[in-house]
């Protein structure tokens, strides 16, 4: 019995089997052309060929920078034979250029962790665009040259290989041939056109037009620009020139050889003086020395009046400063009791003379109180003529009498005594 429900038991248990999970992955196009900036759109197939559901995950790599590449659903959940579908969105940048890119897209399978790749390119389309810059042509006479300058420029995003062309318009510039020159151009380059035009000698004076071309080899891309160029009516070493600069120029040479005419050509009067200054050469060499010698002195002459000139001048300005200063010392003395420069001080005084003998019974005493006067001067305060100290009569102490003062006689100012000029108007007392 215990053997037949341990059989059972196992018969009614869940099978666990091994299943292997099987994916795929595929393209409707593998390859897209688009132009910068345009999205490539790919359309990608899913199919889950294993006996279990599948969580599909999908991832690209190899996308340049700046590019964007999204799926529309990046996990697919897929159960056993069943298939399902997703996008996948590449846009280059607007300033790509020309190139082929490859993208690398895989299918990871979460049941077996199996990958599945597959490969999609996007071809970036090469965009053609020209730009044509043509410089005015300077005018050319008969006979002379210009010099055709053009500028082309390769806005497209890829290399280019343009033909430039110069096609003269019209009948009346049958003398100018069409020139050609070619150039590969990097996108974003410059290349200059160049071309020298001679004017036949036998042109007409008149305004000739001609057509500068840029064309794209790759495709029917093409600049044009016209330009005009001025025959002028006349010439000279090549350059052209209006009658005026003709006329001037005429005009200019014909005084220069006036001018030289002149200053070759001797007068009447020089000759005549050629002839005699043979004979009277002793006798104008002897007037020359006479008239060297009056020269001379009269130059001394000028010499010696000018000196006294400059001293006449110079006395007059020493006058002048000396009057200067002695305004100024009386503007101090009367304004601020004061002179800028010191008086020097007065001589002293010349020795007294010997006292003459005094006469028989003469005694200085009685001669002194004869002499005295009768009181002190009004001007004095207490004390003696002779300014010495005495009390006062209520003996509160001892000064000095004033000294005395004078008057000037031109001012009529006070000067003490002692002063031998007034210190007011400096004239002396």
């Amino acid at each position: 019995m215990l053997a037949l429900g341990a059989l059972l038991a196992l018969s009614f248990a869940p099978a666990h089997v091994a299943s292997a999970a099987t994916i795929s992955i595929s393209a409707v196009q593998t390859l897209k052309n688009v132009d910068p900036g345009s999205p490539a759109v790919f359309t990608l197939d899913l199919s889950n060929d294993g006996s279990a559901t599948d969580v599909i995950t999908l991832e690209v790599t190899g996308v340049p920078k700046n590019w964007t590449a999204i799926f529309s659903d990046d996990s697919l959940e897929l159960g056993a034979g069943k298939s399902g579908g997703t996008t996948l969105t590449v846009k280059p940048t607007k300033d790509s250029r020309t190139m082929d890119v490859t993208l690398n897209v895989s299918a990871l399978s979460t049941v077996t962790s199996g990958k599945v790749y597959i490969n999609l390119k996007v071809h970036v389309n090469q965009i053609y665009k020209l730009d044509l810059q043509v410089t005015p042509l300077a005018a050319a006479a008969p006979g002379g040259t210009t010099t055709v300058s053009a500028t082309i420029r390769n806005d497209g995003n890829g290399r280019d290989h343009v033909t430039a062309t110069l096609i003269p318009i019209g009948a009346s510039t049958s003398w100018a041939s069409v020139a050609t020159t070619t150039y590969d151009i990097d996108p974003g380059e410059t290349k200059v056109f160049s071309q020298v035009l001679k004017v036949p000698s036998d042109t007409s004076p008149d305004r000739y037009q001609f057509t500068v071309r840029a064309r794209s080899t790759g495709q029917d891309v093409q600049e044009t620009k016209t330009v005009d160029m001025e025959v002028t009516k006349g010439a000279l070493s090549g350059f052209a020139m209006d009658m005026t600069t003709i006329l001037i120029i005429v005009a200019v040479v014909f005084v220069v050889v006036i001018i030289l005419a002149a200053a070759l050509t001797p007068s009447k009067k020089g000759k005549a003086a050629s002839k005699g200054a043979a004979t009277e050469a002793p006798k104008v060499r002897k007037v020359k020395k006479i008239a060297k010698k009056d020269d001379h002195k009269e130059h001394l002459d000028r010499i010696e009046k000018r000196i006294d000139e400059l001293h006449d001048k110079v006395e007059k300005i020493h006058d002048n400063h000396r009057e200067t200063m002695t305004h100024f010392d009386e503007h101090l003395a009367k304004h601020h009791g004061q002179r800028k420069v010191p008086e020097p001080l007065p001589p002293p005084p010349k020795p007294l003379p010997e006292a003459p003998q005094q006469p028989k019974g003469f005694t200085p005493s009685s001669n002194a109180e004869a002499l005295r006067p009768e009181g002190p001067p009004e001007n004095m305060s207490i004390g003696d003529e002779h300014g010495e100290l005495k009390k006062k009569p209520d003996g509160e102490g001892l000064r000095t009498a004033a000294p005395p003062k004078a008057k000037c006689p031109k001012c009529g100012g006070d000067v003490e005594a002692g002063w031998v000029k007034c210190p007011t108007c400096s004239s002396p007392l």
